[in-house]
């Protein structure tokens, strides 16, 4: 006998980092489980590789209104996936990943969530290549990822048949959400409803995650992100009538002067007292005074990115709402909303995790 060696092209690290890392019993176990009692994700929808995923990687891709779905892709900071809606025309989106086409618009939130859960990122960790911290991922390998068979059950039906405390419970789901969440972690595993019933609070708590998400989409327009309101944003809010000139407003003062046609070039903000000083290069300045600070803090909104502005344009330019209480009162209603609707978000959020699958 003769031992012959081969010296391998790619050094050992190099080939290891490509495959899943060594896996626990207790997780070997869990796939299994999952696996049987699963169905492929292309059994329910239809897989394909984003546009862009096969051209430049400048290029900007869309799909059809009518189709359903959303796409997925490799988050590059972290082994997770990052669930999208489809981008349309004039919405187009950048980047390439895999499309997840369904039958049914309704399907898109319970699904989406399902993508992004810790049980599709244990088995994509377990079955997918890796190069360094990376998946490589591939059609195939999407087809494959497993959608528990009650889920897939739950998502076409619109009336489901639970025990009479849960259809109560569920009757009025936004409601009772603490409630909810008590009673759901009483369940026995053994129980014979035990995955319908998550399975369905899955599907039910998905969706108002996704609405919950849209509207605060919606009101992030009037808001900014340090949390305070956009003024310049709310004023198109209020009916053009309440809307008036900066020179027309009782509660402003104008000392100073300006040519109406010439050039400003300096607009600061003082805060004591609260006016804005306005200036041109030749001289002449005009300083906005008010004891309401709201109306400095709505014209200096109005003021950001507009760049040698003349007098006479701000004028026709800067509106201001009549009845300042009336702003104040629809500002306070909106980061109301805003507040509400985000400690929603939170409980739907917690509620999901309690959810079991599989």
């Amino acid at each position: 006998w003769k031992i012959l060696s081969h010296t391998s092209p790619q050094p050992q690290k190099e080939r290891i980092e490509k495959w899943p890392h060594p896996t626990s019993q207790d997780l070997n176990e869990r796939l299994e489980t999952i696996r049987t009692l699963s169905l492929p994700l292309a059994h329910l929808a239809t897989v394909r590789a984003t546009p862009e995923s096969t051209d430049s990687q400048d290029k900007k891709w869309s799909v059809h209104k009518s189709l359903h779905g959303f796409w997925v892709k490799a988050d590059q900071g972290a082994r997770k996936l990052l669930a999208k809606p489809l981008p349309r025309l004039e919405k187009e989106s950048e980047g390439c990943g895999f499309m997840i086409l369904l039958p049914q618009e309704s399907w898109i939130a319970p699904m989406m969530a399902y993508m992004t859960s810790s049980w599709v990122q244990d088995w994509l960790n377990y079955h997918a290549e890796r190069r360094g911290e990376r998946w490589v991922l591939n059609e195939q390998i999407f087809k494959w990822i497993p959608i528990t068979r009650t889920l897939a059950e739950g998502l076409p039906q619109e009336d489901h048949t639970l025990p009479t405390p849960w259809n109560t419970l569920l009757s009025s789901f936004s409601e009772k959400l603490d409630s909810i969440q008590e009673a759901l972690k009483k369940i026995p595993p053994n129980d014979d409803h035990y995955f319908q019933i998550h399975t369905q609070l899955f599907i039910k708590t998905a969706r108002s995650i996704h609405e919950q998400e849209m509207e605060l989409k919606r009101l992030s327009t009037w808001i900014k992100p340090d949390g305070r309101i956009a003024w310049k944003e709310l004023l198109h809010l209020l009916p053009k009538e309440e809307c008036i000139s900066i020179s027309l407003h009782p509660k402003i003062k104008l000392s100073g002067s300006l040519p109406p046609h010439l050039p400003i070039g300096n607009i600061q903000r003082t805060e004591n007292p609260i006016s804005l000083l306005l200036a041109t290069e030749s001289g002449f300045h005009l300083r906005i005074h008010s004891e309401n600070p709201v109306l400095i803090s709505i014209i200096w909104e109005q003021l950001e990115g507009i760049v040698h502005p003349t007098w006479n344009e701000l004028v026709q330019y800067l509106k201001l709402p009549r009845q300042v209480q009336v702003a104040e009162s629809t500002a306070s209603e909106i980061l109301e909303s805003y507040q509400n609707h985000q400690k929603k978000l939170e409980k739907l959020k917690e509620l999901l995790k309690l959810c079991q699958l599989f």
